[in-house]
């Protein structure tokens, strides 16, 4: 695997990718913490990160094995470029952040991220033999699968 060029490429933006989006996180908790001083009001961020995993978690995976993988992949991509572009533009203001909608862009970020994870990352575009397995033993985010015994 570490030979084929594609996916050595796929593999690095997919850790670049993870490693943004949880440095934005940081960065926007530690914004909103300076700009209301409020700790109540700067946890908001962690719950709007990880509230859409436990809400969008079976509707992706249904959505996901419904409708293509690659098409699934690339709108997830452009959601995700638009609600980044829009908290840039947030943050370049006077320095006030408006929190309800910086909570519903982290919110965004997380419900476009479960659709990644319902995919099992991209990998099954780079590897079709791989994606070809079994129902029991595909990837899904928070989905409820039985046991294969």
């Amino acid at each position: 695997m570490l030979r084929n060029r594609d996916f050595l490429f796929l593999w690095f933006v997919n850790i670049a990718t993870t490693l943004a989006l949880e440095l934005f996180t940081v960065t926007i908790l530690v914004t909103i913490f300076e700009q209301t001083e409020s700790t109540l009001q700067a946890a908001g961020t962690m719950v709007a990160r990880t509230m859409p995993v436990f809400l969008m978690g079976p509707v992706a995976g249904v959505l996901v094995d419904r409708f293509s993988r690659k098409n699934m992949l690339i709108g997830m991509d452009l959601i995700q470029l638009v609600l980044v572009g829009i908290a840039i533009w947030f943050l370049q203001g006077d320095g006030k952040v408006p929190v309800t909608g910086i909570y519903l862009i982290l919110a965004g970020l997380s419900a476009t991220d479960v659709f990644h994870l319902s995919i099992g990352r991209p990998g099954c575009l780079l590897f079709p033999r791989w994606s070809r397995m079994s129902n029991w033993s595909k990837p899904t985010a928070l989905s409820w699968r039985p046991i294969k015994l």
